[in-house]
């Protein structure tokens, strides 16, 4: 009689051990795919004289990097995220913007990366999928993200775009903002280093890095001033978008 209590004293912790083990192991699958929130959304990254941008949809990140400062970039991406959901699909490159591409890569470990190219990219010096003429790329169910190089001959915008299409909802993402307004876009995101005020707005809000918009005074649209290190979460509703407050008409 004492030699199965002798086996259950010496079995019970081993199997204590697997089922913590068990549990510890599904905690971190769940967590390394589980969505940010139920809602799709497009979160714009301070990143120096510039901004990146993660577009969330269900399952599936993609992170537009852009700017000029690493450091400002991580930060505004550990705001943007839960530390327990640091998996990536897909990292796009903006032109210009090796600094933070270098640390998105390092911090992010993207499955797919695609490079926006420039007028002068040499392709045998990227590493990266190259993007030299429009081409859109459908993520989750509802969403397409069209990219653009604007290198091309009839070019809708100067300079690069990432147009985000999904629920309705059309948010662009552009280097140099357009000199008219662009029909159908409830979001322009001036993601370069330069940013013209515009007399006409192009789009019903603006988000642009607060350094390189700081000029900017008395907006007669909603203008989002984005600091280094900061995010800025749009939640992409059934045809319409929800700006931060702080975003409203001077």
């Amino acid at each position: 009689m004492a030699i199965p209590g002798q086996l259950r004293n010496r079995w019970t912790p081993l199997f204590f051990g697997l089922l913590c083990g068990l549990i510890a192991s599904t905690t971190l699958v769940y967590a390394w795919n589980r969505p940010y929130n139920n809602n799709d959304a497009v979160l714009l990254l301070g990143s120096g004289k510039g901004l990146s941008a993660l577009v969330t949809t269900g399952g599936t990140r993609v992170l537009i990097a852009a700017g000029s400062d690493p450091i400002a970039f991580a930060n505004a991406l550990a705001e943007a995220r839960p530390l327990t959901a640091p998996r990536l699909d897909l990292l796009i490159i903006a032109p210009g913007s090796e600094r933070v591409a270098n640390r998105a890569k390092e911090i992010t470990n993207p499955s797919i990366m695609l490079e926006i190219a420039s007028a002068d990219t040499e392709s045998e010096l990227s590493d990266n999928h190259l993007i030299r003429a429009r081409e859109t790329i459908a993520i989750g169910n509802e969403m397409t993200l069209i990219l653009d190089p604007g290198i091309t001959i009839g070019s809708p915008i100067s300079g690069w775009s990432v147009s985000i299409h999904g629920r309705g909802v059309e948010i662009l993402l552009v280097e140099q903002l357009p000199l008219r307004p662009i029909v159908g876009s409830s979001l322009i995101g001036a993601m370069g280093d330069e940013f013209d005020v515009p007399g006409e707005p192009p789009a019903p809000s603006i988000a642009v890095s607060s350094i390189v918009g700081d000029q900017v005074t008395g907006a007669s649209y909603p203008l989002g001033l984005i600091k280094p290190g900061d995010a800025a979460r749009i939640p992409i509703g059934q045809g319409s978008i929800t700006i931060p407050g702080s975003w409203k008409d001077d």
